[in-house]
């Protein structure tokens, strides 16, 4: 048995794992953004965010666990739900800061590695240990049983929080749909229930209706980054739930529902990607609308539609 062998093997894929960037919080704060390799519960992988101050390391969630409780209540995380995240801070060392929810934990060089496997794997198990929600999740389309995304309160710190949880394609969309006027018909960072009954995380979602008795319709967009160590395979993930959403409306409703898929790839990996080839022909063979954010040509199209969606008809 040849321990440096498997030492060497062990090694390298985790550095095909871990990605180190620089990342822009938010509210302008500067991080690094550090890829884990361990995945959530729907599959993405898991990030952590690092800064330096005094010769020490910081390492915090970037908010990630107070988003999935607030996903989880309704935007209102209940002291039930605190009580088991604090409860797994007592146990793991780690802390929270009570104005915003962030989890961090201060660690020295020699500490590092151990402080950051230790936040992505209460990031990790944190969805198996709370409560599913008390009552079923709703559509995002207006109907008599549905609350329309309009009516979904959301205010610009909410907005803010969501945004710099999302990942790196999912934040150049939001700042690109900056540009155009139609950014406050937008939500952010919704769960949808599909077709199969599963929660579904939707990163940008907005109603549209048509004029006259023309049928309305939900856009749900599912903006996501393929820089993992299996694209293909996420790829293939994202088209299965592009598709249960796409069912998610019953076929007597007077709404219908588009899905977009936003992605970006690795860096110098273009069109002959297996995951960009499998995305081109999904949306070359079925009603799901794919574009490559790498592409200038196809972010233009990207904003030029959800422009047309979300243009008043012409009195």
């Amino acid at each position: 048995m040849n321990c440096e062998h498997f030492k060497t093997i062990i090694d390298r894929q985790f550095s095909d794992w871990m990605m180190v960037k620089p990342h822009k919080m938010a509210g302008g704060r500067e991080v690094c953004r550090v890829t884990m390799p361990l995945l959530e519960p729907n599959g993405d992988v898991i990030t952590v965010y690092l800064t330096e101050r005094d010769g020490r390391f910081l390492v915090e969630d970037g908010g990630h666990i107070a988003g999935l409780l607030s996903d989880l209540s309704y935007g209102k995380p209940t002291q039930k739900h605190w009580n088991i995240v604090d409860r797994q801070l007592y146990h793991t060392g780690l802390k929270k800061n009570p104005a915003t929810g962030i989890v961090y934990v201060e660690a020295d060089e020699s500490g590092l590695r151990y402080w950051m496997t230790e936040v992505a794997q209460l990031m990790a198990v944190l969805p198996h240990l709370l409560p599913e929600p008390s009552s079923p999740l709703r559509y995002l389309v207006s109907d008599e049983n549905s609350a329309s995304l309009s009516e979904l309160p959301q205010t610009a710190r909410e907005v803010s929080k969501k945004l710099s949880e999302l990942p790196q394609t999912a934040r150049e969309v939001s700042e690109k749909l900056k540009e155009v006027r139609f950014y406050d018909a937008i939500q952010f960072n919704q769960m949808v229930l599909g077709q199969a009954g599963i929660k579904r995380r939707v990163e940008f979602a907005y109603n549209t209706w048509q004029s006259g008795f023309g049928i309305g319709k939900a856009v749900y967009v599912l903006a996501f980054d393929l820089n993992v160590k299996n694209p293909l395979e996420k790829a293939g993930r994202k088209l299965a739930v592009a598709n249960d959403l796409a069912w998610s409306t019953p076929s007597y409703s007077d709404w219908k529902v588009d899905v977009r898929l936003v992605y970006g790839l690795r860096p110098g990996i273009w069109e002959d990607a297996p995951e960009a080839r499998l995305l081109t022909a999904a949306g070359e063979k079925s009603e799901l609308n794919c574009y490559c954010w790498d592409d200038p040509g196809q972010q233009s199209k990207f904003i030029a539609d959800v422009s047309e969606d979300l243009s008043l008809p012409e009195s």
